[in-house]
């Protein structure tokens, strides 16, 4: 069992959530997620009626909320989204991910665009972002933030980034997290457009650097990097990426073979028999 001051330090981070807020029933709205999330595991047991009726109710809480993390405004879809908005949520990015005025950041898999977001206010007019997310739903709310912000250095894109451009069949669990050309396991799929990076990159958008490159793709980021090899040779650029275990060998003899370092920056997460971390990698051969 938990102890009395874990269970007060949890609830203590999450009532510390309220300040991001945007307007009072926001505030309101996450005091009363907070007091649910709260509940001891005793009386909430996975699964059970209390369980179901509360993560329901969190949904609704979530579905209309705005909340501000530092000059930032992003409108929440679910809790999945409130989660991984949260500025607490993957802490390590803050000490390898720094980009400054004028780069160049390309981030595939942007989900709603937590880091497109915050990253194109930090480049400014001088620098670019270019966000790419295939899954349409998650893609509109990518939309909607881009506006809420009035970014004009943002180029958000409704493709999945692969090895050759074609249509990709992608299934679809019961989160947005749960989307991947890899997974054949959930009941619904979607049809999306797929796209070499190196073709939309350098030939359509015809951009003169690349400083920075997230991939977060779920198990895809072997043929992600596959469709990137041009712009990794011409730019140079350091690399975030989330690698599944299966394919850790080959996206690390990839990366050698065009001149990178690879360093883990994240605790390993997932199953046992499907982990993940997150690497950063920079060139280091000219």
């Amino acid at each position: 069992m938990p102890s009395l001051r874990g269970f007060l330090e949890g609830n203590a981070r999450r009532l510390g959530r309220i300040r991001l807020g945007c307007g009072f029933s926001d505030c309101l709205r996450l005091f009363v997620i907070s007091v649910f999330q709260g509940v001891p595991v005793a009386v909430r047991r996975r699964g059970s009626v209390v369980d179901s009726k509360l993560d329901g109710l969190t949904e609704i809480l979530c579905s209309s909320m705005m909340i501000r993390v530092g000059s930032v405004v992003y409108a929440v879809r679910n809790f999945e989204g409130l989660t991984i908005l949260n500025p607490d949520f993957e802490l390590f990015m803050r000490a390898w991910f720094q980009p400054r005025k004028g780069d160049v950041f390309v981030d595939i898999g942007s989900h709603v665009g937590k880091y497109a977001i915050a990253t194109a206010k930090v480049v400014g007019e001088e620098g670019l972002v270019v966000a790419v997310e295939p899954h349409p739903e998650t893609f509109k709310a990518l939309q909607r933030n881009v506006k809420l912000n009035h970014l004009r250095n943002l180029v958000a894109l409704n493709l999945a980034a692969w090895n050759h451009s074609c249509r990709l069949k992608f299934y679809v669990g019961g989160t947005s997290s749960e989307f991947s050309v890899h997974r054949s396991c959930y009941d619904n799929s979607v049809d999306v457009q797929a796209k070499r990076m190196d073709e939309l990159l350098i030939h359509d958008l015809k951009l003169w650097r690349v400083d920075w490159i997230k991939i977060d793709v779920e198990k895809a980021e072997l043929e992600v990097l596959q469709g990137l090899e041009e712009t990794l040779i011409r730019f140079k650029p350091k690399l975030l990426i989330e690698v599944w275990g299966k394919n850790m060998e080959m996206v690390k003899a990839l990366l050698k073979r065009y001149g990178y370092s690879m360093i883990i920056v994240s605790n390993i997460f997932g199953s046992v028999s499907e982990w993940c971390v997150y690497l950063f990698c920079i060139p280091t051969a000219n």
